[in-house]
């Protein structure tokens, strides 16, 4: 809700938006929220529904996961997928615990942002 409140923060018809999940894949969120990881990954898919729904595709949502190929990221690929649905450009990315890769994933987003408002 907070990152929701940043964007609205300057936000006009001309702007381009972006929110940027970098995560190992394993959220500790349900655990300060006291409900269950499931219940959390719901939660957060909601919220992302609802700022999509606001900014439409004036936003881009990316989600990178960090780490190897036998991680789960199935939250975030579902918090993207919810992004795309709800009318922004929503994308998920896999990195190498690589500096490379870390870099080729900030630069999509970068691209994508641009490409938003040109």
């Amino acid at each position: 809700e907070e990152a929701k409140n940043v964007l609205e923060t300057g936000y006009h018809d001309k702007c381009a938006l972006s929110l940027f999940f970098f995560s190992d894949g394993k959220s500790t969120d349900h655990q300060k929220l006291c409900i269950t990881a499931e219940e959390s990954y719901e939660r957060m898919k909601g919220i992302i529904q609802s700022m999509c729904a606001c900014f439409g595709d004036a936003l881009t949502v990316t989600a990178v996961g960090l780490g190897n190929r036998y991680d789960d990221f199935t939250p975030l690929q579902a918090m993207a997928a919810a992004a795309s649905a709800s009318g922004a450009k929503g994308s998920f990315e896999h990195c190498e615990k690589t500096a490379h890769s870390i870099s080729s994933a900030i630069s999509s987003l970068v691209t994508s942002t641009t490409e938003t408002r040109l």
